[in-house]
């Protein structure tokens, strides 16, 4: 391509995004002072950083919050019942693997 002037224009690269997201903004009405929250991509970095918002839940438990999407505080591990308002991780005790 040319540019005015009868010159050629120069190719550029342009970045528009490099590197992994590990937090992003939350907008949320129901947990004003949780500015952000984890984000998927980042875990495997963040994760054996982590030492207080991580929490072991059973497997039974994360397939019933996975199928029905929502459970009840009560029905979770009371380590997470304990945790103030924000983002946590939920670990599954003894992997993901199998059949339930």
């Amino acid at each position: 391509p040319e540019e005015e002037g009868g010159g050629e224009k120069a190719a550029v690269l342009n970045v528009v995004t490099a590197g992994t997201q590990i937090f992003e903004l939350n907008i949320c009405d129901y947990c004003p002072s949780c500015e952000y929250r984890l984000c998927m991509d980042g875990l495997p970095w963040l994760l054996p950083h982590m030492t207080k918002r991580v929490a072991k839940i059973p497997r039974a438990t994360m397939v019933e919050l996975l199928e029905k999407r929502t459970l009840p505080l009560e029905q979770t591990p009371q380590e997470m019942q304990d945790m103030p308002p924000g983002s946590m991780v939920g670990v599954v005790e003894g992997g993901c693997g199998g059949n339930p």
